[in-house]
Formats: structure tokens, sequence, C-alpha cells
């Protein structure tokens, strides 16, 4: 018996009212759900223009630190080990509180508004109130705010190892998000190009679901931070250039530990 899987893991986005239910359903019965189209052409082409406006392969840090409430954006190069797993990606960062984010912010509010629900999470002044550290352990100089960047894993094999997000530097009970940028399908009248192989799988079960086909440009992927995933090897058989925003494209969201500067 085969399994309709865009009917099991995908809800196409109509109202808040009546995506929500739905989606709270299937994250419970499968620790991912694909929210389709949530986000138009117009505002994707917005971002996209944006990333590659933001993009500058030359001043790019290798470290980026604790992350610091009222810091400003970086952009970081990921190459081999990390503190949890070992990838190959390029992160972009776009902090809430620095004002030339304020139209990307006002864009994808409804996505971190609809990702709050599912969390029960509410929002002040850039940070979140009363949420569970990592293991109940309170720090006196954390606080916890959006944290959202943009992630590409290049053509040429960009990869993120098997992980999951439940560690120190986030809260638990948390549900992430993802937004796709470029996809293994091409939408219809898409601008970006899109690559052939590799891309997002999840562990469920011990089966691991490839959710790339089932993903295009505007659908957002929310999940369970317990949930193991990674990304596979984005056109591992192609040449890399790494001054090119190129291969797999998202846009993640997070709720991330920040620290206060005084207490650095």
């Amino acid at each position: 018996m085969s399994i309709n899987y865009e009917k099991n893991f995908c809800i196409k986005y109509k109202s808040l009212e009546t995506t929500v239910p739905v989606v709270k359903n299937k994250l419970s019965r499968n620790s991912f759900c694909i929210i389709k189209n949530i986000i138009n052409k117009k505002d994707i082409n917005f971002m996209f223009k944006l990333f590659k406006k933001r993009f500058n392969s030359i001043n790019e840090k290798r470290v980026s630190g604790p992350w610091k409430f009222k810091m400003k954006d970086f952009r970081r190069l990921d190459l081999g080990d990390s503190y949890k797993n070992s990838r190959f990606s390029r992160c972009i960062t776009f902090c809430e509180w620095n004002k030339k984010n304020q139209k990307f912010y006002k864009i994808v509010s409804p996505i971190i508004n609809i990702r709050n629900i599912l969390s029960d999470v509410k929002k002040e002044n850039y940070s979140y109130k009363n949420l569970i550290p990592y293991k109940n352990k309170k720090k006196n100089d954390q606080i916890f705010c959006d944290f959202v960047r943009m992630l590409q894993y290049p053509t040429g094999g960009g990869f993120l190892a098997q992980h999951d997000d439940f560690d120190q530097n986030y809260p638990e009970k948390i549900v992430n998000a993802i937004l796709t940028i470029t996809s293994r399908r091409k939408k219809k009248n898409s601008k970006f190009s899109t690559y052939h192989r590799g891309g997002l799988y999840f562990i469920k079960n011990k089966k691991k679901f490839n959710v790339e086909d089932l993903m295009q440009s505007g659908d957002l992927i929310v999940f369970d931070q317990r949930i193991p995933h990674g990304v596979s090897s984005i056109d591992p058989h192609k040449k890399i250039f790494l001054n090119k925003l190129n291969g797999r494209i998202s846009l993640a969201f997070s709720i991330g530990r920040f620290v206060k500067w005084n207490e650095l």
C-alpha cells in the first residue's frame, strides 16, 4: 500500500484560523509539517534580492561567538566541525532590532506568528518571557529572541550532518520553521535556478524522509526541535564557487539564547 506523502505531511495555507489546527495535528503525528504557499512570489523575490545585496564572500566570519542581544548582523561560512555537528554552509543573520531589517520583518511576521502560536509563546520588546531553558538551566545573563538567518548549502557539496535542535542554544518545547527559497522542484514562473541532488531530510521511527520533492519556493516546513534532521550533499558532482549565491537557500526561524552585553 503506497503512502500519500503530500496528504500526510502537507497543508495548503489559507488562513491562520484554518491552518493552525491541522498543522498541530500533523505535528503530533509526524513531528513535521509542510505549509504550502505561505509566502508569495513577490516577497520571495524581495528576499532573494536582499540576500544577494547582503552577500559578501570576502568579509565573512569563520567563528561568530555567542549571540549578543542588540548585536549587528553577521555573515559566516561554516566548513567542517561546529559546536555540535559538521557542515558546509553559509549563514547571514537578520536581527529584528536592526533598523535596516524592518521591511524584511514585516514580510516574515506571519511566519513568526504561526511559529509562536504553535509553540504557545509570546514576544515582547524583541524577547520571549517564561521560556524553559535547555535542561531547565537558568542563567541571569540570557535572553531569548528571534534568531532568523539565511542558510545556503552551496552547489558542489553543501551539507548539514544529522542532528537535532535540542541543546543549550535554544529553549525547550519550541517548534522551529524553515522557509524554502530555492527548491529541487522548480515552481512555475520561478526565477530561481534549482539543484538536482541532495536536500533536507528528517528521521522518524528510524526511517529517513526526504522532503525536498514535496517542497517548493515559498513553502514553510515546521518541525519539533527534537526530531533528527539534516541536509544531504547539494549537487556534489558540480564545481564549488564560494563567491556565488547558489545551491539550496532557505530562511531559518528559531528562538535563540542571546547574552546581554554587560555580562560578557
